[in-house]
């Protein structure tokens, strides 16, 4: 599932994967996510975050970015 929503000037971007019930034992080394981090802290500097988490046998990832104010 992936849900985008604009709250004022923030754009929060959900999603949410099953996680498979028989998946190998060892846990990923997190290097995607610690590059998307990365990407968003040279772009928006302290602005824009990414939140993880495991939930219901579910993945669920909420990343979040300022948005600009059209005039």
């Amino acid at each position: 599932m992936v849900r985008v929503r604009q709250h004022g000037f923030t754009l929060e971007i959900f999603v949410s994967n099953p996680i498979a019930p028989d998946r190998p034992e060892r846990e990923g080394n997190q290097m995607g996510l610690a590059n998307i981090r990365g990407r968003l802290a040279l772009i928006y500097d302290l602005e824009a975050k990414v939140e993880t988490r495991m939930h219901r046998e579910r993945f669920e990832l909420t990343m979040t970015l300022p948005v600009e104010r059209r005039s």
